[in-house]
This record gives structure tokens, sequence and C-alpha cells, in this order.
């Protein structure tokens, strides 16, 4: 059996814990979702049956316009969703309903992939459409960098404290190999500042991002953050603020 990369549990308490905080800071899920909105409104425009899955934030108004039957999910319990699945390998479809189908940045959180994938292409229409946005590999590289020197720095070693990200490539054969025709990849990069590393691991937390890895890991002590935000200072900073990259891999593809 293939081993967990996430602890599903910690991740559905750390969302339903957070939930106040990350509607108020979901500025990232909102904006990649407009991306969603533009891909699917030029590819297809109006359709019957659309399965939303993940947070869109007020562009969920949008996007529930394109479809006369619109189904919503979210890894755990949200006021918009219609239905609720512990992740997108688990859908509780089991036949080819939808013309369209949206994934907004939930996919980089799923245990097993190219499971997602497969039920993806088994709930849409021939002709179908599905379209995700992805956390990719380059993501979050400055604070990955730093908490592996400090982790060198202090424990001799390096410590898994960030999820491992998906490779644009590595999204095209996973679509190819479930089925889907004329993938399309493309890859933005979305740039923030912090003030401090305080803030930075603060946003992080609440929308989200914070570690739910299956495997275990030594403790964040106030001396690793030092030494962290230390590292983070000297090389990844710019007009008295820390510099934060998000990669967003947008994806679409035809279910055959």
């Amino acid at each position: 059996m293939q081993p967990l990369i996430f602890d599903s549990v910690k991740q559905k308490e750390n969302l339903e814990r957070f939930y106040t905080q990350f509607i108020a800071n979901d500025f990232l899920y909102k904006l990649v979702a407009e991306i969603i909105f533009d891909c699917a409104l030029r590819s297809r425009g109006k359709v019957n049956d659309l399965l939303l899955f993940g947070y869109f934030g007020q562009s969920i108004e949008n996007l529930w316009s394109l479809g006369s039957n619109v189904r919503h999910g979210f890894i755990s319990l949200l006021p918009t969703t219609s239905f609720q699945c512990s992740e997108e390998d688990v859908f509780p479809f089991t036949v080819s309903n939808f013309d369209l189908a949206c994934s907004n940045l939930s996919l980089h959180f799923v245990n097993h992939v190219p499971l997602a994938f497969s039920n993806y292409k088994k709930i849409l229409k021939k002709d179908g459409l599905f379209i995700a946005t992805i956390v990719g590999d380059y993501s979050l590289f400055e604070l990955r960098e730093a908490f592996a020197y400090a982790d060198e720095k202090l424990y001799g070693g390096l410590f898994s404290r960030i999820m491992p990200m998906i490779k644009a490539e590595s999204l095209v054969n996973l679509a190819n190999r479930s089925g889907f025709i004329g993938v399309v990849i493309h890859t933005e990069t979305v740039k923030l500042q912090y003030s401090s590393l305080i803030d930075m691991l603060r946003d992080l937390r609440q929308i989200g991002f914070s570690n739910f890895l299956a495997s275990p890991v030594t403790a964040i002590s106030k001396n690793f953050l030092k030494i962290v935000s230390e590292y983070y200072w000297q090389n990844y900073s710019s007009n008295d603020r820390l510099n934060l990259s998000f990669n967003i891999i947008t994806l679409s593809a035809v279910a055959q």
C-alpha cells in the first residue's frame, strides 16, 4: 500500500479550526479562482452540469452562473457546500454526470493524486472539461530553504516541514494516463511580502498550509524560528519585507 503523505484528520481539523481566519485571509484562493473562471468562460461558457471543488471566495458567484445544475464540495464543511468528502480521491459520484469540473488549490493536498485524476475523468461526460489550479513545485522555495538551513544547523539533518509540491510535467503525465486529451498547462508566479516571519507563518496557517504531513517532524522552537528569520532576512528580503513565492499551475484537459 502506498504510504500516506498527509494526515487527512489533521488536515480537516486544521481547515475547520481556522475557518473564520481562512475566510478573512482567502486572498490567494480568490485570486486563483478568477483564473479558473476566465478559463472556463473562454473554453465552454454556459454548461448544464458543473462540479466545483475547493474554496473560490466571491468568485463562486461567477462560477455558479456558468451551470444550471451545480454541485460544490470541499475537504471540510463550508456553508456553500452541497457535499463533503475527505479528499478528491473519494468522490461520492459513480457516473459521468458533469460537463465541467473545476478544482481550486486543493489537488496538492491529496494523498492519491493519480486516483483523483481518474475520478475526475470518470465523473465527466464525453468531451467534458476539467480545470484545476495547483500549487506547483517552485512555491514557498524561500521558506523551504530557510527551514532546511535551520534544520541543518540545529539538528544536523533535514526534515519535511513543507508539503511536497507537484511539477507541471507530472500533472501532464497524470492527465494523459487518466484518459484526458488536449492537456494544456499554464504557470504563473504570485509574489507576496510580509513584515515578519511570524506574520508569514500565521498567514500560511490561516489559509490551510500548516504542517499536516503524516511523517513525524521535530517541533519548531523559538531558537529554530530565530535562525530561520535571520537566514530569510539575509537572503530573501527587499524593501524591508520578506518575499514569498507561489507557483500556480493551471491545468485544463478534456475527457475522452
